[in-house]
């Protein structure tokens, strides 16, 4: 599309979720000189709350370039993609050029809708619409090769990618040569739920800006294929509980289901718009199989005020980490433990503290019928590889112990993937332990909620490996581009 479509395209969409949005958050990088700077980078973030403070400050100066941080009033949208067509932006009280039209070219807009990934540094993986704009080279404004060399002089061995990972949010490859500029509008709804055997669990992630009653969910309950459907139909989520995870919130809402169901689709809507902003496809277990474990834990309950009633299911979510965030590691040990029981294990506690006081393991998992055992060490902070040693040390006692046995190393943080170093996955991956991270502690949560056998949980979860460490272990495929961790953020959440 051309430059004015694209723009028409973006207003289109900014009108449908502008309700979302109460803030702009500017990062932006610069490279020149003071008589003049050019715009390299720069992200316009619409934010789903107002900060304490509209304002500015400078995250670094030097060795040619310098980071801009800012917050403006979401009023400034308009003017935000007007200057795009202009030749200057301005920045805490700076114009910089934007080197747009090169060699008789005009700039070209880019619109699109995606999913968060790069721009979006918070988690979950909001969807997002984006208009942009980029250069074709930067070489004639912006001597990059003496950027690297300073920053680099500056302490930064690594130069801009170092630099700007550090002190702009994300990484940015001084070899790209291209200038870029983004305003980026995340959909601050992203669908979830879990299937239970009478019922669908809708559980949505909002930004704080989104109000219950601006929420409807669509549903269809669908028997074994998903043409099948044994009903269908769309409800508020007006009257939903709320609750405060991190930076976002969470809604909650039951769905009763018909016997029969298999699978029930949650498509969820923003208003009064007619496509969705998210969907999602959850495993139901019919009513007619036979209650699990996992059934009895939804039907304990217990009061917690204000006419909000907790379940000894919320309750493990919570202890997982699931829902909320973890600052009890005795707790988190139990939830764990609690997880493997219901996947099919039988579960015995080794850490300190215990009947058993074995350094290096916290949990002993295994099945006979499979002849498979899972070493597991807990951790609630990212010092992974802390854990690394005393635990590899028992794995191999046990190997060596238990002939014709599977026997593997796990370790369970309920931690997001871009809370860990680059260093403690490699530590991991060399000594052939898994990783269960939030993302990974919540799929099985949901697998274990199914009929199938914990193998079949563990198999669907970790790939080839039946073994809990197929798990990860510890995604040897994103070694090649270490970054990108950091650059995408978390997974699913």
């Amino acid at each position: 599309m051309n430059n004015t479509e694209a723009v028409a395209a973006f207003w289109k969409e900014y009108e449908k979720y502008s309700g979302m949005w109460q803030s702009i958050e500017v990062r932006a990088l610069l490279g020149g000189r003071q008589e003049e700077w050019i715009v390299l980078t720069a992200y316009f973030c619409l934010r789903d709350r107002k900060p304490a403070s509209f304002g500015a400050s400078t995250l670094f100066d030097g060795a040619g370039v310098k980071v801009v941080h800012e917050w403006r009033p979401i009023s400034e949208s308009t003017a935000i993609v007007q200057s795009l067509s202009q030749e200057t932006m301005g920045f805490s009280g700076l114009e910089a050029r934007l080197p747009f039209t090169l060699d008789g070219r005009t700039r070209s807009y880019d619109f699109n809708v995606a999913v968060a990934k790069s721009h979006e540094l918070r988690v979950p993986p909001f969807g997002e619409i984006v208009l942009s704009a980029f250069s074709d080279t930067i070489d004639r404004f912006v001597d990059m090769n003496r950027i690297q060399t300073e920053l680099r002089n500056w302490g930064y061995p690594q130069g801009l990618v170092e630099m700007t990972r550090e002190r702009f949010g994300t990484s940015i490859d001084a070899h790209s040569r291209r200038a870029w500029v983004g305003i980026i509008g995340p959909k601050y709804l992203v669908a979830d739920g879990v299937g239970l055997p009478d019922t669908a669990i809708v559980r949505p992630l909002v930004g704080t800006s989104v109000a219950n009653s601006d929420v409807r969910v669509r549903y269809e309950a669908q028997g074994q294929t998903g043409q099948d459907i044994l009903q269908k139909g769309t409800l508020s989520l007006q009257n939903a509980h709320r609750a405060t995870e991190e930076q976002f919130d969470r809604l909650n809402l039951n769905i009763a289901l018909p016997e029969g169901t298999n699978r029930a689709r949650l498509s969820f809507f923003y208003k009064n718009n007619y496509i969705p902003v998210d969907s999602i496809v959850v495993p139901v277990v019919p009513k007619s199989s036979r209650s699990t474990a996992m059934h009895a834990l939804g039907s304990l309950t217990e009061p917690r005020g204000r006419g909000h009633v907790e379940s000894a299911l919320d309750m493990l979510r919570q202890s997982l980490g699931v829902t909320g965030h973890v600052v009890d590691a005795s707790q988190f040990e139990g939830g764990v433990a609690t997880l493997l029981t219901l996947a099919g294990y039988r579960v015995i506690s080794l850490g300190k503290g215990k009947a058993f006081d074995i350094q290096g393991i916290d949990l002993l998992a295994f099945q006979e019928e499979i002849r498979q055992m899972v070493a597991v060490s807990c951790t609630i902070d990212n010092r992974l590889s802390n854990k690394v040693e005393g635990l590899l040390k028992r794995v191999s006692v046990l190997r060596k112990t238990m002939t014709g046995w599977e026997v593997c190393g796990i370790v369970f943080a309920p931690l997001r993937r871009k809370d860990i170093t680059i260093g403690s996955y490699l530590d991991l991956a060399h000594a052939g332990l898994g990783l269960a991270l939030r993302n990974e502690i919540r799929q099985l949560l949901e697998f274990a909620s199914s009929k199938r056998s914990s193998r079949d949980n563990l198999s669907q979860l970790g790939g080839e490996a039946a073994c809990l460490s197929g798990i990860i272990p510890a995604w040897p495929e994103l070694f090649n581009h270490p970054f990108d961790l950091r650059i995408e953020g978390d997974d699913l959440e």
